[in-house]
């Protein structure tokens, strides 16, 4: 899929106050693509979903941790960030404080 079909993807996903964040950037282990989610009103209410693959790759991680809140999350470093953690941005309750409430039909 296209960058921008992801990225469209990621957006319908999430609610209408988050700002989203595409970068493509050096960081400490050399190139870093990352996707930020984060609180429009609220600075300090972010995730970051990184790869070092490709922009498509970042989005295509956080399209499955929206998706699936309850999932563990994996980052580049091999590091298992529990979804039952109510400390970590990657926590469930966390993730889904970013999502979009469902339209009633």
């Amino acid at each position: 899929m296209t960058i921008d079909v992801l990225y469209q993807r990621v957006k319908g996903l999430v609610a209408s106050n988050i700002d989203i964040d595409l970068r493509d950037q050096v960081g400490f282990h050399g190139r870093e693509f990352n996707v930020g989610l984060q609180d429009h009103n609220d600075c300090y209410h972010w995730v970051v979903f990184r790869s070092r693959i490709s922009l498509q790759d970042a989005l295509e991680k956080a399209i499955d941790k929206l998706e699936h809140p309850e999932k563990d999350y994996i980052d580049p470093d091999g590091e298992v960030w529990k979804a039952s953690s109510t400390s970590s941005c990657y926590g469930a309750d966390h993730i889904k404080t970013f999502l979009a409430t469902p339209q009633a039909k």
